[in-house]
């Protein structure tokens, strides 16, 4: 028996390409005034403690209505946490932390409210 590999939901796969399009916006808006440095917020327990707030606020900006993130890191979480019957994607990525010469796992969930 042959079978073909179940296609997502057209609503989990426009949620996969949000969550890419969010992190890579992340990352390049932290050289712009007035944005938080993604890198050195989420790889720093200071910059978490002080800024996480702020990164937050501004990644609420980006999300479509109707979508909500919710964003963990070693140092903690931002956003909403998704209720288990949400559509949701899961992207995992992982950071590099200057400070101790490590790579830390972080995911960031996007999902539908």
């Amino acid at each position: 028996m042959h079978m073909q590999p179940a296609e997502p939901p057209a609503d989990t796969d426009d949620l996969r390409i949000m969550s890419s399009d969010l992190l890579n916006i992340m990352e390049h808006r932290g050289n712009l005034p007035g944005h938080p440095d993604f890198a050195h917020v989420i790889t720093s327990r200071d910059d978490w403690e002080a800024r996480a707030p702020e990164l937050e606020a501004d990644i609420r900006t980006m999300l479509p209505p109707g979508s909500r993130f919710f964003l963990t890191t070693p140092f903690g979480d931002a956003g909403d946490v998704p209720p288990d019957c949400a559509p949701k994607f899961v992207r995992p990525f992982q950071a590099f932390v200057p400070e101790t010469n490590t790579i830390v796992e972080c995911r960031l969930i996007v999902w539908r409210a």
